[in-house]
């Protein structure tokens, strides 16, 4: 089994050009994209014939709005071009970055965490805020 990383520039007509021109030497039997791994349900509709870039996968927590992920794609970005080559080619495609519910779940500070809302007093610092190479020494 051979392992092929390509590296890209993210909305790169040249990366796209380069990575498409990789992949048909390649051949490859699958192809892995740097994106939340539970966005994966989102691929299918990558090959929809109506849907024409720039387009963006939308990942938010339903629990709180705020907390929301564009991937946003055009039709020179790399990483659309490889999806779509990979659905015409029928190449499993599996996205390999931390699930974004995940990342949402850490943006959750637990309340023992979060720093104070008062500076500490001076008198009450500990010794590594005056030498904090002390700690290590």
């Amino acid at each position: 089994m051979e392992i092929k990383l390509i590296g890209i520039r993210h909305h790169g007509p040249g990366s796209a050009r380069a990575t498409l021109q990789v992949l048909t030497d390649a051949e490859p039997d699958c192809l892995l994209v740097e994106a939340p791994a539970d966005a994966e349900g989102l691929i299918a509709s990558i090959g929809d014939a109506g849907l024409d870039p720039p387009v963006a996968m939308l990942l938010y927590n339903p629990k709180d709005f705020q907390q929301a992920i564009y991937l946003p794609f055009a039709a020179f970005s790399p990483e659309w071009q490889a999806m779509r080559f990979a659905l015409q080619q029928e190449i499993p495609i599996r996205f390999m970055d931390l699930p974004a519910g995940m990342l949402f779940s850490a943006e959750e500070e637990p309340p023992q965490l979060q720093l104070p809302l008062e500076p500490i007093p001076e008198q009450q610092a500990p010794g590594w805020v005056d030498d904090p190479l002390s700690a290590i020494a």
